[in-house]
């Protein structure tokens, strides 16, 4: 179903969320270039996760078997891949989901590879094996790249020495074909999103900001190099949560369910989360000028509270539209 040739894809094809968001970007690419509508999953990345000491939005994708759900397609995660069995995903129709270090694809800006010192894997869409060449096409979505990969590179990317990891999503002709009932795809993802955001387990929604309080404080004891990387990180990683809140409101709206009443108040319930955290990334800069002051640290830790509160009322808000 995806046996598309590179001079096929432009880079208006691409689906781009924000940095870090490699993954997410990547499957929706995959959903978009099938013809298939993304934002019917999109719809359920409202998140916050923490990874690695940062606050980020969706890095994770645990539901595979929702994705499969809603577009009828059939996805499994393989940690012992190889170039042979991607062939046989592509000829079916299929494509995979490559996780790899980013340093080790040649086309990869340096300006990025910061990211990675933080253990983050990278990801790209894989689709079409040239059996002449030995190279499989590659899709990179965050930066806009669209072109064969030898073989033997896609191996030295790969994050085990003698395997590849990743996940396939193979698509049927019902795929396409089925019309999914937009007010359950709406219901679903408003009652997934609270729920999973307010029980916060783990490292995901209440639970993540937690965690991340917990690091704010202890902060007192870093020097200044470490603190300047850690909200220099978190700067980023706040934006792209920012324009995740934007692109995930604008999904919902896609969906051509919610009232216009109900859309203005939620335009106002969402401005006010992005003003929080545009709010917590302005603290973060200050204390980052103003190294080690308390009174800072328990700012910090207050709006947290603050967009805790705000995302929560706005996620209540969704799920109590019916």
């Amino acid at each position: 179903m995806l046996l598309l040739d590179k001079e096929q894809i432009k880079p208006d094809d691409l689906v781009n969320l924000a940095p870090l968001e490699c993954l997410c970007s990547s499957v929706l690419t995959g959903l978009k270039l099938a013809g298939l509508n993304h934002h019917l999953f999109l719809v359920n990345c409202w998140d916050v996760q923490f990874h690695s000491n940062y606050l980020m939005s969706c890095r994770e994708i645990e539901d595979y078997e929702k994705i499969d759900r809603i577009y009828g397609t059939r996805s499994d995660f393989f940690e012992n891949g190889s170039v042979e069995h991607l062939e046989e995903i592509f000829d079916s129709g299929g494509v995979a989901y490559f996780l790899c270090f980013a340093s080790r694809l040649s086309y990869f800006p340096k300006a990025f590879l910061s990211y990675e010192a933080t253990g983050l894997a990278h990801s790209v869409l894989l689709s079409r094996y040239n059996k002449k060449k030995n190279s499989i096409l590659l899709i990179d979505s965050l930066v806009d790249y669209i072109d064969e990969i030898h073989a033997k590179d896609l191996q030295s990317a790969s994050l085990l020495d003698d395997k590849l990891i990743y996940f396939t999503q193979c698509f049927s002709e019902n795929s396409k074909s089925s019309s999914p009932n937009l007010y359950e795809i709406f219901t679903d993802a408003t009652e997934r999103n609270l729920s999973v955001y307010s029980k916060g387990k783990g490292n995901r929604g209440v639970g993540a900001l937690m965690m991340f309080q917990k690091e704010t404080s202890s902060s007192i004891n870093w020097d200044q190099y470490s603190l300047d990387k850690w909200v220099d990180m978190n700067k980023v990683t706040m934006t792209s949560i920012i324009r995740m809140r934007k692109y995930v409101w604008n999904s919902f709206q896609s969906l051509g369910v919610m009232s216009p009443d109900f859309i203005e108040r939620g335009d106002l319930l969402v401005n006010e989360v992005i003003r929080q955290w545009n709010s917590l990334i302005f603290l973060m800069l200050k204390y980052k000028r103003n190294f080690q002051n308390a009174a800072l640290i328990d700012s910090i830790i207050r709006k947290t509270d603050d967009i805790k509160n705000a995302e929560i009322r706005m996620l209540e808000y969704l799920n109590g539209f019916r």
